[in-house]
């Protein structure tokens, strides 16, 4: 905006008042305007009396008067001012219910969502492993097909119970001294053949004496399943992926490496937000809710620990997380 346009702007009072939803008597910026004006007056009046007229009892008398005049102008700034700051709180209350309401459905509905999702992956399966032999080829595709539907479904609903119960102050961590080793090896044990299927390396190195860290071991293993599982995901065939830690002065930092298709700058500053997602010629075609990144974030920091991202395009990512040492550990 130009040095004239916001020189207008300023001065364009009623626009102003139109922006504050007050009227014209009730706006700070033109009750401002008159009490400058106001000043001015009384100025110039309190010299001219006191040049044309000796009597001191006048010309404070006078002064008295505008005095008054100025206090009640003064007096009528400072209640226009709060009735727009009543008007503003009165929108925020409303704002903030809309969003709590909001909230509570999505929980509400997210939690009744996941009975009967659970229930359909259930006879999914049975009728998958019962029905395998008598089935013919095209039904078992069709039930294969249930199932992986289905089981995109559930993520997605438990994804959205997990953000709901975070933006409620609901998520429950507990920390306590724990060996980040034994979540990740459980992680990286669970996840060999997801990524074996892919043809894709995984690799975990950890130092020796490592120390405890301050975590809820089991929110470790689910920030460690997220993150590897992208890893993996986002990694082409014949690819690798790495997990490693690192001891920086007073918390142990987790990465997960891989030389997958990488994420372009200006979406990674964008990562941890809700239903982000990547889209580019190589990953459009992946499934995911957009919100693990989301949750993932919320959980490191609600364990007193911090998540960034560094990646270039086509060269693969490396996500990161920290974790306070236990006091009196390493």
């Amino acid at each position: 905006m130009s040095f004239l346009a916001t020189v207008t702007a300023h001065f364009n009072i009623p626009a102003q008042c139109r922006r504050l939803g007050v009227p014209l008597w009730s706006c700070p910026s033109f009750l401002f305007l008159i009490m400058g004006l106001i000043n001015v007056c009384a100025i110039l009046a309190s010299y001219y009396i006191a040049r044309q007229y000796a009597s001191p009892e006048l010309v404070i008398l006078v002064v008295l008067g505008l005095s008054a005049f100025l206090f009640t102008v003064s007096f009528t700034i400072i209640n226009a001012f709060e009735q727009v700051v009543l008007a503003r709180q009165r929108e925020a209350a409303k704002h903030e219910e809309l969003v709590r309401i909001k909230d509570q459905f999505v929980f509400i509905a997210a939690h009744e969502l996941r009975t009967p999702v659970t229930v359909i992956k259930g006879y999914a399966s049975m009728a998958l492993e019962e029905g395998a032999g008598a089935a013919n080829e095209k039904v078992t595709k069709y039930l294969k097909g249930v199932e992986q539907a289905n089981e995109r479904l559930l993520q997605l609903v438990e994804d959205l119970l997990e953000v709901a119960r975070s933006e409620a102050g609901k998520i429950v961590i507990r920390v306590q001294p724990v060996d980040i080793r034994k979540p990740i090896v459980a992680t990286v044990e669970e996840l060999k053949q997801l990524a074996k299927k892919k043809s894709i390396s995984l690799d975990y190195q950890s130092p020796q004496n490592l120390p405890d860290v301050l975590a809820d071991e089991d929110r470790v293993r689910e920030v460690a399943m997220n993150l590897i599982n992208n890893a993996i995901k986002y990694t082409p065939s014949n690819g690798h992926v790495w997990v490693s830690h690192e001891i920086r002065e007073k918390e142990v930092v987790t990465s997960v490496k891989d030389d997958g298709f990488g994420i372009p700058k200006e979406d990674q500053e964008k990562l941890f937000k809700k239903f982000y997602r990547v889209r580019t010629e190589q990953t459009q075609s992946i499934e995911g809710t957009g919100l693990g990144l989301f949750i993932v974030k919320e959980l490191v920091e609600k364990m007193g620990g911090k998540i960034w991202v560094e990646s270039e395009e086509g060269k693969g990512s490396t996500f990161s997380f920290s974790l306070p040492v236990s006091t009196g550990m390493g």
